[in-house]
């Protein structure tokens, strides 16, 4: 299971619950479901609680006390803090729908409600040839609209003032190859951009997943509320029903993905070639009916998830007289 801890609460912390229903209603346990959490390292102090533990087989009306160990992050979006999970369809805009959650979790994490915003357009404006009768979009790059891109079109759709708008405003829509087809200009919304960020990260290492740079990654993960990174797809299965993933042996990547926590505990054993425990837990771009709701764990051994990671904060919204 998944737990939510912050790193100054995790000396010794024990959460004190009440299960009211047994197995089923832990799916919808949330914060008013706790009692107390107690530091036994701190006097007893009473420190505020959490979300979803998985205890076993508990009987309903049971209290059950658990001690909360240490490198583990909730995935967010039980507890509200990660977007929700979206499609990406048959198209390749992985890229856009990873860096699309970053700024809703940014906002999210920076008190804001969640918010819907449009993929189609950050993939359309960052596309010359983005519309009909030979017109051209000037601050768009040299690609199709469906030619993959990675996380500097999104930075730079983002600075250069061109988005984000909400999705309502230009959603992405069946059949998906409608949503990489050039468009007349004047179909294009004109919506002035619903925020502004302040801060981009993009941090590019060329080593694997040392010790070091995996508690880099845990660090940016709680600064940043989730952070992006770059995978190969195609190659690192290790379960039928895609709750696990690892790729030792390709350096290329293909697929762009949100890590959201991470799990010390995970069992090696789950992963083919695996030398150590230890995941990150990773919210993906092909709906909820893949992996875990949308959700899977990459290795700590993954040959390529450790090294470009990207992430925005210092999120505000942008207040117009008229939009």
């Amino acid at each position: 299971s998944i737990k939510n801890v912050s790193e100054q609460d995790m000396n010794d912390v024990i959460w004190e619950m009440n299960i009211p229903t047994g197995l089923e209603a832990m799916k919808s346990i949330g914060h008013n479901d706790f009692i107390s959490t107690k530091d036994n390292s701190n006097d007893g102090e009473t420190k505020s609680g959490a979300t979803k533990i998985l205890l076993g087989d508990l009987k309903a009306g049971e209290t059950k006390y658990v001690t909360i160990e240490l490198g583990v992050q909730e995935p967010a979006e039980e507890i509200n803090i990660v977007s929700k999970v979206k499609n990406q369809g048959n198209t390749n805009a992985c890229w856009a729908f990873s860096g699309v959650s970053l700024i809703e979790t940014a906002a999210m994490k920076a008190g804001f409600p969640e918010l819907d915003l449009s993929e189609r357009h950050i993939n359309m404006m960052s596309t010359y040839k983005a519309y009909l009768n030979n017109e051209v979009n000037i601050s768009g790059f040299n690609r199709k609209a469906n030619d993959g891109g990675n996380y500097t079109y999104v930075a730079s759709y983002i600075f250069r003032g061109d988005g984000a708008i909400l999705e309502r405003d230009f959603p992405y829509i069946l059949p998906w190859s409608s949503n990489y087809a050039p468009i007349n200009k004047s179909s294009m919304p004109t919506k002035k951009p619903i925020l502004s960020v302040d801060d981009y990260l993009s941090d590019y290492s060329s080593s694997t997943c040392t010790s070091d740079r995996i508690e880099e990654i845990k660090s940016y993960v709680r600064e940043y509320g989730a952070v992006g990174a770059t995978i190969n797809s195609s190659n690192g299965w290790t379960s039928l029903d895609q709750h696990y993933f690892i790729n030792t042996r390709s350096d290329y990547t293909d697929h762009a993905v949100t890590i959201v926590g991470y799990d010390d505990r995970i069992s090696k054993d789950n992963f083919a070639y695996a030398s150590r425990d230890g995941a990150f837990i990773v919210k993906n771009s092909w709906g909820e009916e893949f992996g875990d709701n949308g959700y899977f764990y990459i290795s700590y051994d993954d040959l390529r998830i450790c090294r470009n990671i990207t992430g925005f904060k210092g999120i505000s919204v942008n207040e117009y007289d008229h939009i």
